[in-house]
């Protein structure tokens, strides 16, 4: 009898798909419709099918528009040409997640044979029973950090945060059962991403798709935005403003003052742990995001109000301008 090639066999729906690629399965139906990235397949009642070899061509298609490929570009292309453009990215960059070799450790009890998810690269894993021993024993660096723990308290978060620094992770990923507030918290601040583990169930492959997805995302942390003024235009803004109707532009401009200085405040704050460093940089990552709204929307009142704004107040003009 000839064998079936179980990989060319249509089984997988939308959003099983969908999982297996780490993106919405709302994303993925517009590629459908769009793009024309689905197989022809269907269930009687209408619903796309996909073999595993489908599945490992939209993984490839996401992972490529996460590099800054347009889906509209690369969408009709089989998988051995964006083989090629992934073999491109790898040669200019690390190579994307997946597409390259990387190291997993991982702590806690999480079965090797879930792992196989996506068919593509697999990690070289690293097993430990428990925080303690890789604390003790794992000497090299690990691109990505998988614990898997029961109880989570605010002691495990920090020794988490400690090993994930001397492991230099780009991502972290911890799956719990229970865990304290405080301890949920701190990691979620550090960029942690947190799965909790409902009636002893994880989809160990999301888990790990997910975690070398974000091996080069950059959204672990804010990237601060300067300070559009100077302390000497605020404040001629704020004395400004009692001359004109509108009383806004002074509000704005002590908000952007206040938030600028809760941010340097957060910023030098005194951390008595890791997670109090996670904490601390998260408030300041908060408060400069929010003054650069506060900006913004300072600009636009400021426009409004006929004022111009400049590093200092102009005292002799026909305008009102600072």
């Amino acid at each position: 009898m000839n064998q079936v090639d179980e990989s060319e066999t249509p089984r997988f729906r939308s959003g099983a798909v969908a999982r297996r690629a780490n993106m919405p399965v709302a994303t993925l139906r517009i590629w459908e419709r769009r793009y024309e990235v689905a197989p022809s397949a269907k269930t009687d009642t209408g619903h796309r099918l996909y073999s595993e070899e489908d599945v490992k061509r939209i993984v490839l298609l996401k992972v490529l528009v996460n590099l800054g490929h347009a889906i509209g570009s690369i969408a009709k292309l089989n998988i051995e040409q964006l083989k090629e453009i992934a073999g491109h990215a790898e040669a200019d960059m690390r190579g994307p997640p997946g597409l390259r070799k990387w190291n997993l450790i991982i702590i806690g009890s999480v079965p090797i044979g879930r792992l196989n998810g996506n068919g593509l690269t697999p990690p070289a894993v690293v097993f430990y029973n428990t925080l303690e021993e890789a604390q003790s024993r794992a000497t090299s660096r690990a691109e990505a950090l998988l614990v898997h723990i029961a109880s989570l308290q605010e002691e495990t978060s920090q020794e988490i945060l400690h090993l994930a620094k001397s492991l230099k992770a780009d991502a972290v990923t911890v799956a719990y059962g229970f865990g304290t507030t405080i301890a949920i918290e701190a990691l979620r601040f550090a960029g942690v991403r947190l799965h909790r583990e409902s009636l002893g169930i994880l989809d160990i492959p999301q888990i790990v798709d997910d975690l070398f997805q974000r091996l080069h995302a950059a959204d672990f942390q804010w990237t601060r935005a300067p300070r559009r003024f100077s302390d000497s235009s605020l404040l001629a803004i704020a004395s400004l403003s009692p001359t004109i109707a509108c009383e806004c532009p002074r509000h704005l401009a002590e908000l952007v003052m206040k938030l600028s200085d809760f941010e340097t405040y957060s910023d030098e704050c005194v951390s008595r742990s890791p997670a109090d460093a996670a904490l601390h940089r998260h408030l300041a990552d908060v408060a400069n995001r929010a003054r650069s709204m506060i900006e913004t929307a300072l600009e636009r009142v400021s426009r409004a109000e006929g004022l111009k704004i400049g590093d200092e107040p102009q005292e002799n003009s026909s305008e009102n301008q600072v």
